[in-house]
């Protein structure tokens, strides 16, 4: 993009998030359930379990995650963490709670494992800031390797207490980024711990830039940044999400990630429709940047 270009681009977005009604939307974001809590080891397991069970149709996973997070604060009325920690001694705990690819012993295994990983090495924001290191391109490095850690006592886990090699709708609940997943879900849980603290994020993890972030790909930024002449690619992959920060990394190269939660919002809401590009462009903040056509 050329400097006139980012110019017009930058202050329109930069526009779009000063008059955005943040606190507004938050009942519409899975981060609703994290901002529940107070302690910090809550927020983050709690900010894992709902970044990790958020796909498909918000009404859907909304009320699973509110249903796993239920009986975690009646297991352990002290401490959702905590409850994590001694999830060894919960079997049956989830029973009845199934989300389409998730059966109710894979969301078992998955709590479990998560546990047992944060009882070995600590909190998710220790374990990704340890195996941060500042020559890495991106957070996505030490991402991986934290997954790597949850899946390896899930693998464990499934095999000593169940006899089963590790399920798929166990590892689906987790996406390593060295699989070539999209990793929505997992860029999404380390943009609500790095960044801030502001009216969403929560700023936990405090060694590791925001500018080290990548942004969250779902369809809703997928055709927007499109829209926005933000990346050229045609497939929603992790290849796509990393243009789109570096894109956005010429309007705030220390934060590129800021603009995330409102440009989704702006498909989440309904306001830009798939398949209505193009018809309601007189009320939307980015009208006068936007190609409104799908890329």
């Amino acid at each position: 993009m050329d400097k006139i270009k980012i110019k017009k681009i930058k202050s329109i977005l930069d526009g779009h998030l000063k008059a955005f009604d943040f606190e507004d939307r938050l009942n519409n974001d899975p981060v609703y359930y994290p901002h529940r809590y107070y302690k910090s080891e809550d927020v983050q397991a709690a900010a894992f379990i709902a970044s990790c069970l958020a796909y498909g149709k918000m009404s859907q996973f909304f009320a699973v995650i509110g249903g796993v997070l239920e009986r975690l604060e009646a297991a352990d009325k002290s401490s959702v963490y905590e409850a994590l920690l001694n999830f060894d001694s919960r079997e049956g705990l989830m029973d009845g709670i199934n989300y389409r690819f998730n059966k109710s012993l894979d969301i078992e295994i998955f709590l479990e494992a998560a546990g047992a990983a944060f009882k070995k090495y600590g909190p998710p924001a220790a374990i990704i800031e340890k195996e941060y290191r500042r020559e890495d391109a991106n957070i996505m490095p030490a991402a991986s390797a934290f997954v790597k850690k949850i899946l390896a006592a899930a693998e464990e886990i499934s095999m000593r207490k169940h006899s089963l090699p590790l399920q798929a709708g166990v590892s689906q609940l987790a996406p390593d980024p060295d699989k070539n997943s999209t990793c929505k879900r997992l860029c999404m849980f380390l943009r609500w711990l790095t960044r801030g603290p502001d009216k969403i994020d929560f700023g936990i993890i405090k060694k590791i830039p925001p500018s080290k972030l990548i942004i969250p790909l779902d369809t809703h930024i997928y055709r927007i940044a499109g829209m926005l002449g933000l990346t050229g690619r045609r497939d929603q992959s992790l290849k796509t999400a990393v243009e789109i920060t570096e894109s956005l990394k010429l309007l705030d190269p220390h934060d590129p990630v800021k603009y995330d939660f409102a440009i989704c919002h702006i498909g989440i809401s309904g306001l830009c429709k798939k398949g209505s590009e193009g018809k309601n462009c007189k009320n939307c903040p980015l009208d006068e940047i936007c190609k409104k056509k799908i890329i």
